[in-house]
């Protein structure tokens, strides 16, 4: 059988709203009861794939857990085309992603995002220009959310024990050859 739910841009605003306050562990994981600080990609690994089941850089949608870190800003970067589409500065709305380099965070709307900041702020609400000097600024758009935000179904299917086991093994088999490709990457050296 399969379940049907609609991710709305108002319901992933929501969600970071909730997360105000939280602790900033660098490299963090929020854990799968989500108890757990952790940093700013983190978060968003948190709010788009283990909150909303979201795929995220690495995950299908519906395997990130929060046991472990997951995508890092440069995974996201990297995965423009794939999971998210890069749109204008001046077309960013909330449930966007404010990108950098070195930090992320959701859009609240096109002024202000909310990300996990740094140890001593925890995670925040900031305006999103000049929050970080002299890096590229990316606003991404989550692809399985449509253009102008409205919703688009998820379907979860779940199968039997045996096709949910498999489905388990190839997600984390893709899981495992995105981060050998990111690794590679960061050290100049190529895959496959």
């Amino acid at each position: 059988m399969a379940a049907r739910h609609e991710v709305t841009t108002t319901d992933l605003v929501d969600t970071a709203y909730a997360w105000l306050g939280w602790p900033y562990v660098w490299g963090g994981a929020v854990g799968v009861d989500g108890k757990n600080g952790t940093d700013c990609s983190g978060m968003c690994n948190n709010w788009y794939g283990r909150i909303w089941k979201l795929a995220i850089p690495g995950f299908p949608a519906g395997s990130y857990d929060g046991s472990e870190h997951g995508p890092s800003t440069v995974g996201w970067l990297d995965s423009i085309g794939d999971i998210v589409n890069v749109v204008p500065r001046s077309e960013a709305q909330g449930a966007d992603i404010a990108c950098w380099q070195t930090h992320m965070g959701m859009c609240v709307d096109n002024q202000e995002f909310i990300s996990a900041a740094n140890p001593s702020q925890g995670t925040i609400k900031a305006p999103i220009d000049g929050f970080i000097p002299g890096e590229t600024l990316y606003i991404l758009r989550v692809r399985s959310l449509a253009a102008g935000g409205s919703p688009l179904p998820i379907s979860l299917i779940r199968g039997t024990k045996q096709i949910d086991v498999q489905i388990e093994q190839t997600a984390k088999s893709l899981k495992d050859l995105v981060w050998q490709q990111m690794r590679a990457r960061s050290i100049g050296t190529k895959v496959g």
